[in-house]
């Protein structure tokens, strides 16, 4: 059911909140499914003494007798015992069900089959975090003894997990796809060791993915493989070598019951600063792609992708992402999307790439002096620093945005002999742009430069090229003991004491660091007080940005008794450390609010959260259905509340419409198939 607000059809203005209530929102990610009820399954659910509705009055151990699991701790629910039924056939199995839905019970309830027959299991999973939280759902569902099931990781050394291995090997390891794929290579393990392999979060298989690189120990051993995922591809090359990679036909959809979505919009207009400064940077973008288009290589580019297009599915992407940003007269150039302008760069690299001889010889006196792709390269690596900036001074807003030139321009300032890895000369194109100059003008209402060089006026053209050439000579420098050097180790300095006064400038502005801001924290307040004891997640592109929310949401929603805290991604075990000592403080309770990136999106359970907000919207339609799989864990009653931010005129709109519009597409697949599903378990038997 869709109840209109009172102001849609009208042009919400920036504090107008869209929104649609859907009491039952489509279940993401549900895809073809050809595979029958098997006759194991009809055992159960064609008999009529063990019909579904007797599920009322049946434990999980009756269904499924000798399987060694906690009846006590397992809901009995028809499609989780069907997958199960159905993996008795030793058939492999890709399995969809939404997030949130029960699928590792799935998989431990078919880990139980196999170890009350003897038999050997490996179960993988994508990160640190869907780890331990799986070692926990095993220790809650089956009955066997501990011993019998391990969890490692490369928290565990080499060393120890040999020891473990020499011990015996448990019935259940459940481990990361790196931590197996070093253990089969060193031989602490063999193939021939387990009988079947559920992989978590299967979507994730590509050819380089750790996954992949595990399946191939195993080709020659033939395991039953069961892939599990709430979101199998919408792309059909990567849906069909995830389905080869299996050895399936099409992936199984199980129709599990999940939480339903109450889904809100928030619009806003970007602040006049944010416009002002946007359209600078437009213009910087515009200059440098007017360079690069001036070169005679990137015409002979152009003219080689036209020629190749019929023949050539990259040349083609390349052309029609060149027009699309070039425009056609009167329109000129445009800031290209992040689609079109990673299809120019990506394509240019190739043939940057390609060039290089067979001797693999690629030094930079190579690129430098041998390589004619190195100029365009350059040049369209500095546009996309400024098409970063532009979408993150319009979509995330002014602070993150000054955080990343303040750290993009201590890199370039610092000496190269003190810097050891100096960035490349794209970051000094972007960045020494008049206009990339006076944009940094308008954000900061006084440059860094003006701050520690006072004697530069920046609205004097003549002053900004003295400043332009002056920082030109200054980026040769290395070095550190010169006078010039000295100059720039005190410019870096200076330029660091002055980031907090920035900052906190940017915090007493009566302009909001973005329009949005006020209006996502008037709604998390409204939903705070109608309910108290709430638990969710903010979503966002940027660390820094996760940072900064979290602090202004700290003195904001004090009221309403907000504790936040940050997780940002695993890339060290510092920050391992960190993501699960906040997670597990937000499950017992001792926090409310997870604020992080993209991170956090899959593999994350915490059955009590009940909203999520999502900054930055995605056109993926797999992270947009993770997205929303963060709330929607059955056995909840209430509906969970789902809250977008969409910056009119941005890229937020474009993205949204796209995942939406494919979420709409599966949930028609979905439907057909759930027909066919029935219509083969009501009548499969006349035949």
């Amino acid at each position: 059911m869709t109840r209109r607000g009172k102001n849609q059809g009208k042009n919400p203005s920036q504090s107008e909140i869209d929104f649609s209530i859907s009491l039952s929102m489509p279940d993401p990610g549900v895809s073809e499914q050809s595979d029958r009820t098997s006759p194991d399954s009809k055992r159960f659910f064609k008999s009529d003494e063990s019909s579904v509705a007797d599920l009322q009055t049946r434990t999980v151990t009756d269904i499924l007798p000798g399987y060694p699991l906690k009846a006590d701790n397992i809901e009995c629910i028809p499609e989780q015992v069907k997958a199960v039924l159905r993996a008795e056939s030793g058939k492999n199995f890709l399995f969809e069900a939404p997030t949130g839905s029960g699928k590792s019970y799935i998989a431990a309830m078919i880990a139980a089959g196999k170890i009350a027959a003897g038999k050997r299991v490996l179960y993988l999973t994508a990160t640190e975090t869907a780890l331990g939280q799986f070692e926990g759902d095993l220790e809650r569902t089956l009955a066997v003894p501990r011993q019998q099931f391990l969890a490692v990781s490369g928290k565990i050394p080499p060393t120890e997990r040999e020891k473990l291995y020499s011990e015996g090997l448990p019935s259940l390891l459940a481990a990361l796809p790196g931590t197996i794929q070093n253990d089969l290579e060193k031989g602490r393990i063999k193939p021939s060791d387990f009988s079947l392999i559920i992989i978590d979060e299967v979507h994730m298989l590509r050819g380089d993915h750790a996954f992949s690189k595990v399946l191939e120990y195993f080709k020659d051993h033939s395991p039953q493989i069961i892939g599990m995922t709430a979101t199998v591809p919408v792309k059909e090359e990567r849906r069909a070598f995830l389905l080869e990679r299996l050895g399936v036909q099409s992936e199984t959809a199980l129709n599990l019951p999940v939480r339903p979505l109450i889904e809100k919009v928030i619009y806003c207009e970007p602040s006049k600063r944010q416009r002002d400064a946007g359209a600078l940077l437009e213009r910087a973008a515009g200059d440098l792609f007017t360079e690069l288009l001036n070169m005679s290589v990137m015409q002979e580019i152009i003219t080689n992708a036209e020629e190749l297009k019929s023949k050539n599915d990259k040349a083609r992407q390349f052309v029609e992402a060149y027009n699309k940003v070039t425009g056609a007269p009167p329109y000129g150039f445009k800031m290209p999307s992040a689609s079109d302008y990673n299809t120019i760069h990506n394509y240019i690299w190739s043939l940057f790439q390609g060039f290089f001889p067979k001797s693999g010889v690629n030094t930079p006196a190579y690129r430098k002096h041998q390589n004619p792709y190195g100029g365009p390269l350059s040049v369209s690596a500095a546009i996309g620093v400024v098409r970063h900036l532009h979408s993150s001074l319009l979509t995330i807003g002014l602070e993150p945005t000054l955080n990343k030139i303040t750290e993009d321009l201590i890199r370039l300032y610092t000496p190269q002999r003190v810097l050891k890895k100096r960035p490349g000369r794209y970051m000094r194109r972007a960045y020494l742009n008049p206009h990339t100059l006076e944009a940094i003008d308008t954000i900061t209402k006084g440059t860094p430069f003006q701050r520690i060089l006072p004697q530069v006026d920046m609205n004097v053209p003549e002053e900004r090229s003295r400043l332009r050439t002056t920082l030109q000579v200054a980026f040769s420098e290395d070095d550190p003991q010169s006078a010039r050097g000295q100059k720039l180790l005190k410019f870096v300095g200076e330029l660091k004491k002055s980031i907090p006064d920035m900052i906190r400038e940017l915090r007493q502005s009566p302009e909001p660091d973005h329009p949005a801001l006020p209006l996502v924290t008037e709604a998390l307040r409204d939903h705070l007080r109608t309910h108290p004891g709430s638990k969710g997640i903010i979503i966002t592109e940027d660390t820094y940005h996760a940072k900064t929310l979290a602090e202004i949401l700290t003195d904001e929603l004090k009221d309403v008794g907000i504790k936040p805290v940050v997780v940002k991604s695993e890339n060290s075990a510092r920050a391992k450390r960190a993501t699960q000592k906040n997670i597990e403080a937000f499950k017992k309770g001792e926090v409310n609010l997870i604020v992080g990136t993209s991170a956090i999106e899959q593999s994350f359970h915490a059955a009590d959260t009940d909203f999520v907000v999502i900054w930055n919207p995605t056109s993926v339609w797999e992270r947009f259905a993770q997205q929303r799989g963060r709330v929607r864990q059955r056995g909840q009653a209430e509906s969970a509340l789902v809250l977008t931010k969409i910056t009119r005129g941005t890229e937020d709109e474009i993205r949204d419409r796209v995942a939406r519009s494919k979420n709409r597409r599966k949930e028609r697949e979905r439907q057909i198939r759930a027909a066919k599903e029935l219509q083969g378990d009501l009548f499969g038997d006349l035949g």
